[in-house]
């Protein structure tokens, strides 16, 4: 049953009537779609081919003919409530979109077909726009182009795009992904910074650079192939990229910037195909602490800058083919996990602190090199699992000072002939259990300290390209018997170079070989019993085989003797030399001295 309802005034009737329609039709505008499409003959009367009312009401304009700035002003400025744009069939001034073109709130939009340049900030900003196609003539996107359009998830590019400017895709938030067009030569810098959601990418082959920041922030990037015409890939250029899982150098690229993969926590394995010459810049690969395994192919000489691989602290396998590697960086694997390590035979140098608290490494190969190489300060120091090194053939390696310090579990070093000329000062200091030591013929020079209370056995021969033994060399090395000098043209034993090597027994110097024996070089020898000085000898310093308590025999192979600084000298012998006690028995060139 209706209850009806009746107007006894006319006037009411209507005026109730009038407010409901007004009403209907105000909710319906709200929502309405107003369409509107505009030949412009005359490019920029955009403006004055519109009333009023459709200027701001029209949320769906096409166009046709020829527009300019005036008109994209028009659209931009004065339509409010425009959302959608077809410019599909209009020609614009210069083939081109100028800067600030359009209104952030457009979320569709179709671009000139005659359009070659998509200008610099274009659509910067427009949020709302979900899909876009650029069409098949455009050869630039211009700078900022697309910039923060954090609607965006559909991006069609056509084959004659030639360069995408920088920041032309930066902050597209929900842009799943692009596909570049092979006809792509360049791409700017933070071109696609913070597309948080991008996935893959294949950079095409004609790209031959990818420049600084270009990819940072893709949080999302699980894969990437970079073009086989890229020769340098800049700073920070895939930094954050967390979800990354490989990469793979192409042969072309001959500079990896720093920070380039700094911060890809995701990134389990790299490998570097290079085959010119390359640099990987400081902290390139920095803090990927899921990094497990680096190859680097043969090259024609790859230098890893400071710091290249620090805090990869799962870094395992680390494959150096050689030739490839010529220079490793300060700091560069610190506190990784290798367990055993080969450098190539083109490396000549490590830098400082380079392999430093690598706890797991366990053996470590030098392979033949043609070439001089340099080990710095503490390269290796505090690698306490470290039980064997080995030095293959050379033409001169340099181990810095405290190279090796702390190596608590260090068993032997292995040096060919030639290899290693120098020994830094306090090399293998803090090696408690270093009882195995094979001296190369090309050594030249041991330094202050170098085998500081190691517990090397057995004999030990020194050869002839020997110059100089620092202080304290091989002080309190228990375990060598036997010293021998073989022939050279001199060397000169540091003070208390052999300080309590107290199961020494015997040393020969061969003729000439040594001219000068520091203060203390062999004090407290308390077992020595047989010495034979060279010709070469010219003095022995104070207190040179002071306290030498069992000492025997001395033999001076020379028609004039060595000058002694008397003071403790000979301290402790059975008799003063120059009291001629029988208990010790001295040769001077074959001749006894009774």
């Amino acid at each position: 049953m209706f209850n009806s309802v009746s107007f006894k005034n006319p006037d009411m009737k209507n005026s109730i009537t009038l407010i409901a329609l007004l009403a209907c039709f105000s909710i319906t505008g709200l929502n309405a779609q107003i369409f509107k499409t505009v030949q412009v003959d005359t490019a920029g009367t955009l403006h004055s081919l519109l009333t009023p009312w459709e200027r701001d009401s029209i949320t769906d304009l096409t166009l046709t003919g020829n527009i300019n700035s005036d008109d994209f002003i028009t659209m931009r400025d004065l339509m409010p409530s425009l959302k959608s744009i077809d410019l599909e069939s209009v020609h614009t001034a210069g083939d081109s979109i100028a800067a600030g073109a359009f209104n952030p709130g457009i979320s569709s939009l179709i671009l000139p077909s005659s359009l070659i340049t998509v200008g610099y900030h274009s659509l910067q900003g427009c949020g709302g726009l979900t899909t876009l196609t650029i069409p098949s003539g455009v050869r630039l996107i211009g700078d900022y182009a697309f910039a923060s359009c954090t609607g965006l998830t559909l991006v069609t590019l056509p084959e004659s795009v030639r360069s995408i400017g920088s920041y032309a895709f930066a902050g597209c938030s929900s842009l799943p992904s692009i596909q570049l067009p092979d006809s792509l030569l360049y791409i700017g810098m933070q071109a696609f910074v913070a597309c948080s959601l991008m996935k893959k990418m294949k950079i095409p082959d004609q790209v031959t650079s990818l420049v600084d920041h270009a990819f940072e922030g893709c949080y999302s990037f699980d894969t990437i192939s970079i073009g086989t015409s890229v020769s340098s890939i800049g700073t920070n250029a895939f930094a954050g990229c967390s979800s990354l899982r490989s990469v793979t150098i192409p042969p072309s690229v001959d500079t990896i910037a720093p920070y380039a993969f700094v911060a890809c926590q995701g990134l389990t394995s790299v490998t570097i195909l290079s085959s010119s010459k390359t640099t990987i810049g400081e902290y390139a690969f920095a803090g990927n602490a899921g990094l497990v395994s680096v190859t680097i192919h043969p090259s024609l000489g790859i230098s890893i800058g400071r710091y290249a691989f620090v805090s990869c602290t799962r870094l395992k396998k680390l494959n150096m083919l050689s030739p490839s590697v010529t220079s490793i960086g300060e700091g560069c694997f610190i506190n990784s996990s290798i367990d055993t390590l080969v450098l190539p035979g083109s490396l000549t140098s490590v830098g400082k602190y380079a392999f430093i608290n690598c706890d797991s490494l366990k053996t470590l190969t030098f392979l033949p090199s043609s070439g001089r190489a340099s080990i710095d300060e503490n390269a290796f120091g505090d690698c306490s699992k470290l039980v064997s090194v080995t030095f293959l053939p050379s033409s001169g390696t340099s181990i810095g000072k405290i190279a090796f310090n702390n190596c608590s579990s260090l068993l032997s070093v292995y040096m060919s002939s030639p290899s290693v000329d120098s020994i830094g000062e306090r090399c293998f200091q803090l090696c408690p259990n270093f009882t195995s030591l094979t001296i190369p013929s090309s050594l030249v020079y041991v330094s202050n300290y170098a085998f500081y209370y190691c517990k090397i056995a057995g004999s030990l021969t020194m050869p002839s390209s020997l110059k100089y033994i620092g202080e304290y060399a091989f002080a309190g090395c228990h375990g060598i018997d036997s010293l021998t000098f073989m022939p050279s043209s001199g060397t000169s034993i540091g003070p208390n170079a052999f300080y309590n090597c107290d199961g020494v027994t015997s040393l020969i110097m061969y003729s000439p070989s040594v001219d000068y024996i520091g203060r203390g070089s062999f004090d407290n020898n308390k077992n020595l019993i047989n010495v034979v000085l060279p010709s070469s000898l010219t003095s022995i310093d104070q207190g040179g085989f002071g306290r030498c308590y069992n000492l025997r025999k001395i033999r001076i192979n020379s028609m004039i003797p060595p000058v002694i600084l008397l003071f403790k000298t000979f301290q402790h012998l059975p008799c003063c030399i120059l009291l001629k006690c029988n208990f010790v028995k001295i040769t001077i060139f074959g001749v006894k001295q009774d």
